[in-house]
């Protein structure tokens, strides 16, 4: 195991169930700023072990699969990882913009 890998930790951490509505109004809250309606918040709230972070994690990884270029032509990575049992929600600065001629699509 690397401890870097969403799969290395347990064999169901990659997958995403039951929470398409919750991602659906994420990425329609950016497709509204991205036309132009203006910025949004949202706020992801509920108890402990819910799946928050998951959540943010599938949001980030749909935007910067479907927005942003894929692999090196991209400004994100195009996934965040697992460093042991904690799940990153923000990519590392250092994977950022690989090919140094990527413009950051979101934030």
């Amino acid at each position: 195991m690397t401890g870097n890998d969403v799969n290395d930790a347990v064999p169901w951490a990659g997958l995403f169930c039951g929470r398409e509505a919750e991602l659906e109004t994420l990425l329609a809250a950016y497709r509204r700023v991205e036309a132009g309606e203006g910025p949004e918040v949202a706020v992801v709230l509920g108890e402990s072990g819910l799946g928050k972070t998951r959540l943010v994690q599938e949001f980030f990884a749909r935007l910067s699969s479907g927005v942003d270029a894929a692999g090196e032509g991209g400004y994100w990575p195009d996934r965040l990882v697992r460093d042991g049992n904690n799940l990153k929600i923000n990519p590392d600065p250092r994977e950022c913009n690989p090919g140094g001629a990527a413009n950051m699509r979101f934030l």
